[in-house]
């Protein structure tokens, strides 16, 4: 399940208008004589005041109230002291208290003595008097060890202070991972954090939490070292926790606040008299905050303490996949098709398969847009269902609009859906409903097959400032595309390089960058930057490569000899056409505006 809440939630750290807190204060008064504190009384004839006199209040409480965010007002509390007509104050001092460990805090108070239009006490512009969530600076602060100290995160925290709690959310960026075989990072799912917008990736084992605006983007990893995968990410926003499946090590959790460990759910089903361990491929948490998760052979819910088993699955599947639309969850399974059920009346409905109306048994992904359900296959495209009206749409598939039957992701993204579809990118206009246009990756550089599609909304500091969709083949280079950009694609996010292949043709360094051919492929590793490049298709074994100084020069097994420049566009090509005595150039070489080559023939 890919988790996303909205920013609007219950952690959302925008700026609080409305301040109900608590502010203390003590006013002192006190003349140049000494006397025993006395304070005006009331006769018979009216308010008698001693001549001279003091008057301690003591502490005072105070409850800001009446803030309203949507008319930009702010909460207040007036005080009024009483003095004698005509009284002369002198020796006059106030003291402003907070405890921001016991709740009493406000944010950005201003004392001000109405009558004379003074500010005793000005806090405006410095965020939470009491407690501070947030470095002065950079918040979050991102910085490198220089060698081995960083500085410039801060506070600004008033004179004489005292801090009861510090706690830091330390995380450890990663650079990109660089390997010297081939990167195969399967994304299993990801999880949208809802008040900053960092990315959480699951890969093989790992978790990796990502900062679209840091460098490093990737601020820290979190390996399950006692599972093999970790196979679904759920955001428990009522909780703040991060539920995280695992295919053999059961459930954990990670705060939402400062990514401790937490008690993770139950790995064990309660069932009469029986308690047993399951482990599950799937889990969600409904919109009423229950989760429900889906194993091989069964569905079960959780009531708070343990799972219990909601119904038994009619034929044995993994779990592939579970989504809730209007109170009713969707489960679908390898091979059996799609199990539902009734969230209100905690009951079964009937089963979805292909013996009625679903496309294929075996359906890998939900996702909801508008009123539509649409369902992706792996053999059998992309099936569409109106949850509003109950009728069956029409299924996209090869004989129709897609490119081909092996759908493996679908989203939507500012009114535009993107079909991952083998090794294209198909978009869809939802208003209109027009098909746009179909993007081959290899023009966002990636040479795989199209395996996931991961949307990230504009929701905070660490979320990128556009919604974006990130495109994985599988390998350690995402490509960004923004539905809203022309062009779309804008880049890419590099997690780890590596090269396409472990087995090499030739290679040939020219100017720090090292140039590898395999498998039809140029692949280029930048000594400099420790890193592998984009990779660029030849579409021919490369027998021999050569540089001039200034250029790549190609020797093709079936396409003739290549002249590419240093980012790897091809630039020019000989071939029998051109005087070649074959197309299958087995040696190459350049003597100023010389070719010499020799051919499989000659």
């Amino acid at each position: 399940m890919n988790s996303m809440a909205s920013a609007a939630n219950v952690l959302s750290k925008a700026r609080k208008a409305i301040v109900l807190t608590t502010l203390m204060v003590m006013t002192s008064l006190s003349p140049l004589l000494i006397v025993a504190p006395v304070s005006a009384h009331i006769t018979d004839n009216g308010t008698v005041w001693p001549k001279q006199a003091s008057n301690d209040t003591g502490w005072v409480q105070l409850d800001a109230v009446g803030g309203d965010p949507v008319l930009g007002l702010q909460a207040s509390a007036n005080w009024g002291l009483e003095f004698a007509p005509g009284a002369s104050l002198s020796n006059v001092t106030m003291e402003v208290r907070v405890n921001g460990s016991d709740g009493l805090l406000i944010e950005e108070p201003i004392i001000t003595a109405s009558d004379v239009g003074i500010n005793l006490f000005d806090w405006s512009g410095l965020g939470m008097l009491g407690s501070s969530d947030s470095f002065t600076s950079n918040n979050p602060h991102s910085g490198r060890l220089s060698p081995n100290s960083e500085s410039g995160a801060y506070w600004t925290l008033p004179s004489g202070a005292e801090i009861n709690d510090l706690v830091i959310e330390a995380l450890a960026p990663v650079d990109p991972a660089v390997t010297f075989e081939p990167v195969d990072l399967e994304i299993s799912d990801y999880a949208i954090h809802f008040v900053d917008g960092r990315l959480y990736l699951a890969i093989s084992n790992s978790l990796l939490i990502i900062d679209y605006n840091n460098d490093p983007k990737i601020i820290d990893l979190i390996t399950f070292d006692d599972a093999n995968s970790i196979v679904d990410l759920e955001i428990d926003a009522a909780n703040l926790a991060l539920h995280i499946l695992t295919d053999d090590n059961y459930f954990h959790a990670l705060s939402l606040v400062n990514t401790a460990e937490l008690t993770p759910l139950p790995e064990t089903v309660f069932d009469l008299d029986t308690i047993e361990f399951v482990q599950f491929d799937q889990f969600i948490v409904a919109s009423d905050g229950t989760p429900y998760a889906l194993s091989s052979d069964r569905v079960a819910v959780f009531d708070g303490v343990d799972w219990n088993n909601a119904f038994f699955k009619s034929q044995d599947g993994k779990g592939l996949d579970i989504t809730e639309v209007n109170g009713i969850l969707y489960f679908s399974s390898e091979g059996d098709g799609i199990e539902r059920w009734d969230m209100a009346s905690s009951s079964r409905l009937s089963k979805w398969t292909t013996a009625n109306n679903l496309h294929s048994d075996s359906v890998t992904s939900f996702y909801t847009t508008g009123n539509q359900i649409l369902m992706s296959s792996e053999d059998a495209g992309l099936a569409r269902y109106d949850w509003n009206t109950g009728f069956w749409l029409s299924t996209w598939t090869a004989n129709n609009w897609l490119t081909s039957n092996d759908v493996s992701d679908v989203v939507v993204s500012n009114n535009i859906m993107a079909i991952l579809n083998g090794n294209s990118l198909q978009t869809y206009n939802t208003q209109n409903g027009v098909f746009l246009q179909n993007y081959d990756l290899q023009d966002f550089g990636l040479v795989g097959e199209g395996e996931k599609l991961v949307v990230w909304p504009n929701i905070g500091v660490r979320s990128p400032a556009n919604e974006l969709i990130m495109i994985s083949d599988g390998g350690g280079d995402l490509a960004i595309f923004d539905t809203v950009a022309a062009p779309p694609y804008v880049g890419n996010m590099l997690l780890a390089s590596g090269p396409t292949s472990g087995d090499m043709d030739d290679a040939v360094e020219l100017n720090g960058v090292l140039y590898v051919a395999a498998d039809g492929i140029m692949n280029r590793f930048d000594n400099q930057q420790s890193r592998w490049l984009t990779p660029k298709l030849i579409g021919d074994e490369v027998n021999q490569l050569i540089t001039d100084g200034t250029y790549i020069y190609i020797a093709g097994e079936t396409t003739g000899a290549h002249k590419m420049s240093q980012n790897g566009t091809i630039l020019q090509t000989w071939d029998a056409g051109d005087g070649l005595a074959s197309n299958s150039v087995q040696r190459i070489a350049v003597n100023n505006d010389d070719l010499v080559t020799i051919n499989s023939n000659t």
